[in-house]
């Protein structure tokens, strides 16, 4: 005579089963990390780049002597002595 496995047995089974492979699935996996020795010494942080700057408000730098000014023959770029006016 065969014997029939109870149907809640089965359903235990089931469930048991789908809860094992889940738990499998979504277990945490051990991860790779770099293995270093550890010193005492100075930390030293540079950073080298170049960059822009922007003005946010004009300032208009004035005097308070009257006069007018011609052109000047001056380029950007030409070189000028130290304590030489080159206006006047």
């Amino acid at each position: 005579m065969v014997r029939k496995i109870p149907r809640s047995i089965f359903t235990i089974l089931t469930i048991g089963i789908l809860g094992a492979a889940l738990a499998f699935a979504f277990w945490p996996r051990p991860e790779s990390v770099d293995i270093g020795e550890v010193t005492i010494d100075r930390m030293i942080v540079t950073i080298d780049e170049e960059g822009r700057t922007r003005v946010h408000e004009a300032y208009v730098v004035s005097t308070p002597v009257a006069g007018r000014l011609l052109r000047v023959d001056v380029e950007p770029g030409d070189s000028v002595e130290r304590f030489k006016t080159v206006v006047a």
